[in-house]
């Protein structure tokens, strides 16, 4: 299962940032030109829809990239 949130927030990412990231890669919004502060906020919010969760908003700022929100991820989903 916890390949599957990798998988599918790979697919997000990729999507939202118009490029093929693997789930195995560990894309950051400081490396990555398409991840700005707006695009920030739209992977955010298409994260929080597509898996059921909420991320605090106080936490938001520090999921800037692929390896930081799946980790987060993982404990929202008990996969931790």
């Amino acid at each position: 299962m916890a390949h599957d949130v990798a998988i599918e927030l790979a697919y997000i990412l990729s999507l939202q940032l118009n490029q093929t990231i693997e789930p195995d890669q560990n894309v950051s919004m400081g490396e990555n030109q398409a991840w700005d502060s707006l695009k920030h906020i739209e992977i955010i919010m298409c994260v929080e829809e597509s898996f059921g969760v909420s991320f605090l908003t106080q936490e938001i700022p520090e999921l800037t990239s692929q390896a930081r929100l799946l980790a987060r991820l993982q404990e929202l989903l008990g996969q931790a």
